[in-house]
């Protein structure tokens, strides 16, 4: 059974400690991050983190799509983040990437090298992306819904999804707004079916692109 481990590895590059968070979707995925930062030559220690807490706020945090962003983004604003791709689909990676701020993807094939070379280039400010992302990229008009349900939105539509964009859950929607989870739940159900997305992720693209906020 799956479940979320977090693991704090700091890894030194040029006599420069380097802290890195880990947020996997299991403990398997989570060990074998951890052994390849070791075999990397980095030196890395992993250390549990109680309560999703670290003592000392990361560099970067590694993630995958199993873990709320915008909740990671929000919980270290100082941090880059890389995502460790275990199979998304085009629509969901190109979602993340657009969406959020992203320094690198590490794909599933990758290997010691690939690794390696990612931590070094992010922790000095780089980006990572490998040709076969900016491909999908480049695409991206043709993989993001288009827009034309937009203008069937009401004002308390676009105040639901200004709160998904922040990455509020149904619970805390329903609080902000005085409503029931439940009626949220309904709202964004339909919401979905309005603009023919799939998820969130594809809900946050299209609001992006098409600037759409509560206030409007």
């Amino acid at each position: 059974m799956c479940f979320l481990l977090a693991c704090l590895l700091e890894v030194r590059v040029n006599a420069v400690a380097m802290k890195i968070q880990v947020f996997l979707s299991n403990n398997i995925l989570s060990e074998g991050i951890r052994r390849l930062v070791d075999e990397c030559g980095f030196n890395a220690d992993c250390e549990a983190v109680k309560n999703g807490s670290p003592a000392v706020e990361p560099d970067i945090v590694l993630f995958d799509s199993k873990k709320n962003i915008a909740e990671l983004t929000v919980q270290h604003p100082q941090a880059k983040f890389i995502l460790i791709d275990t199979g998304l689909k085009d629509l969901d990676l190109t979602c993340l990437l657009l969406c959020h701020h992203i320094s690198g993807v590490i794909p599933p094939d990758a290997g010691l090298d690939t690794l390696s070379k990612a931590l070094k280039m992010v922790y000095s400010g780089e980006v990572w992306i490998e040709q076969q992302y900016i491909k999908t990229l480049i695409n991206k008009g043709q993989l993001l819904p288009d827009g034309e349900g937009v203008k069937g939105l009401s004002s308390q539509d676009k105040k639901i999804i200004a709160l998904i964009c922040r990455g509020g859950k149904n619970s805390e929607i329903a609080n902000e707004l005085c409503l029931s989870e439940t009626t949220i739940k309904a709202h964004v159900s339909r919401i979905f079916k309005i603009l023919k997305v799939r998820n969130r992720a594809q809900l946050v693209c299209l609001a992006r692109d098409n600037a759409m906020n509560g206030d409007q």
